[in-house]
């Protein structure tokens, strides 16, 4: 008896042994795992910055110790993609196909470089449009991409704070990385009365609407602060976007128009025109703000400098509050309200961007409802249908997760220009 419970006790304890062994081993795997990632991180970032040797130095010596990482292979396709050695990434790509075969991701970056590899080679934009076309138009908003942070780049808000204090630079920092620390918000919240760039004022209105390491009293204070600079602005000017930004201002979506607001968008809608400037001169002025500050110029934070000045979301509230309004309405209010939308949609809908001709066109479609015109608000319906596969298609392409820094480059360049028209190109058959 005493033998057989030695025995147990020995054969407990080589369990015990090779548990504890099993379990160092699962946490040393994903210590490497990790420690991996970090430096797939940084060639992906190097690729973004240009610095392609060290890059391929990085990358090289990560495949070497793991030749079937997948965000290794990516990035690695990646940049022989950018170097031009489609052969070398067409090979490359197999690889990363073979560690997911069901991926949408691997799938469009295998039939990128096969588009790549045609002659006469195809421009940027249009190899990768042919890709997701020939991969099935796959949509990736909800796909999980390989390294999951490359598209973490230089950040531009510590590099910027470090060289200036200027508030209108800091700002723009914060919008080009879409982040910021409680203190750096807290920072500008107390500074953002020496702001005077009206386009940078619009910015800011909207930023400090949903700043999220800021308390709702210090947003609405630094709203208020923003609203009084703006009302400066807005005194006798021609253009409807800053006295509707003002009207719409934190009042909730759900809350009906008074009659009061309805005369207030009679007489904006009597505005000579709605005021935001193409999108190709919003970039042009992204690119000489962000260079000012002396940040990182990479294409994709000059697009997010430069899509904060629109001012759209008023135009949606609007919208919003008039169908709360429209069975309380009076028949000369309900008239007065429905020509001045269908106004103002007509205006916002000329815009170049798929925001600006949606939210227009859907404007324009509720004043047909309320002024009674069943033909137009038929047409402008079908115009809202035909435009879902455009706003689809915007959704899905987010091809910014890839490390090729000149597609991006392209295709924003060619999104600028008249994001409609580029979209709707794209999603042609």
């Amino acid at each position: 008896m005493a033998s057989l419970r030695g025995c147990c006790s020995l054969l407990a304890l080589g369990l015990l042994l090779t548990s504890t062994a099993c379990r160092r081993s699962e946490e040393e795997q994903e210590a490497i795992r990790k420690r991996i990632d970090a430096r797939v991180h940084v060639a992906a970032n190097q690729v973004w910055e240009g610095q392609l040797s060290q890059a391929q130095t990085q990358l090289a010596a990560i495949l070497k110790e793991a030749p079937q990482h997948p965000g290794a292979l990516m990035v690695q396709t990646c940049l022989q993609l950018e170097q031009g050695a489609e052969d070398e990434a067409a090979r490359t790509a197999s690889r990363f196909l073979e560690t997911g075969p069901d991926k949408p991701d691997a799938i469009m970056l295998v039939a990128l470089v096969e588009q790549r590899r045609r002659t006469p080679k195809p421009g940027w934009t249009k190899a990768l449009s042919q890709a997701w076309k020939i991969a099935g138009r796959p949509s990736f908003e909800d796909t999980r991409w390989y390294p999951e942070v490359v598209m973490d780049a230089k950040d531009a808000v510590s590099d910027v704070w470090a060289r200036t204090e200027s508030v209108e630079s800091r700002l723009v920092a914060v919008l080009a990385d879409g982040k910021a620390s409680e203190a750096q918000q807290q920072w500008l919240v107390e500074h953002v009365s020496e702001m005077k760039e009206l386009d940078l004022l619009l910015s800011a209105h909207e930023y400090f609407s949903h700043a999220d390491g800021l308390s709702a009293d210090q947003r609405r204070q630094a709203r208020e602060v923003v609203r009084l600079k703006l009302e400066a602005h807005g005194a006798g000017a021609s253009e409807s976007r800053i006295p509707l930004l003002l009207l719409m201002a934190d009042v909730s979506k759900e809350t009906p128009l008074t009659h009061e607001d309805i005369v207030a968008v009679d007489r904006i809608a009597s505005l000579k025109r709605y005021g935001n400037a193409p999108l190709s001169q919003l970039y042009v002025d992204a690119e000489r703000r962000l260079a000012a500050t002396g940040a990182s110029s990479r294409a994709d934070k000059t697009f997010m400098v430069a899509v904060a000045n629109l001012v759209v979301d008023p135009s949606s509230v609007l919208t919003q509050r008039a169908a709360a309004t429209k069975d309380r309405l009076t028949p000369e209010d309900q008239d007065r309200l429905g020509k001045a939308l269908l106004t103002l949609g007509a205006r916002i809908r000329t815009g170049d961007t798929v925001l600006e001709r949606f939210v227009g066109t859907r404007m324009m479609e509720q004043g047909a409802v309320l002024v009674g015109n069943e033909m137009m608000r038929a047409q402008l319906a079908e115009a809202l249908e035909s435009m879902r596969p455009v706003l689809q298609s915007a959704r899905q392409m987010q091809s910014g997760s890839w490390p090729l820094p000149t597609l991006q480059r392209e295709w924003l360049q060619a999104q600028v220009q008249n994001e409609w028209a580029f979209l709707s190109n794209i999603v042609a058959p």
